[in-house]
């Protein structure tokens, strides 16, 4: 066996850690690109894609705060 059982745990929490990169890019791509189409269906440019920034980046910070909330949790339990 290559990982021990804790190791296995480490690996799937730095994973989850890598990921969450990739979701503030992601909301806050999706939320600049949603507002930009809403500016051209509504001619409000450029107010809605700044509202979709906004709101994709506190998506994001969101997604942030509880992929290291998830990765502090275990060590919590090894300190008691």
């Amino acid at each position: 066996m290559l990982l021990g059982p804790r190791d296995g745990r480490r690996l799937t929490a730095a994973a989850r850690l890598a990921s969450v990169g990739i979701e503030f890019s992601v909301s806050t791509v999706v939320g600049l690109l949603g507002g930009q189409w809403l500016d051209k269906k509504l001619g409000s440019a450029p107010y809605l894609m700044l509202v979709g920034l906004i709101l994709g980046i506190i998506a994001g910070g969101r997604s942030l705060i509880v992929a290291a909330r998830k990765a502090n949790a275990p060590s919590k339990k090894q300190d008691d």
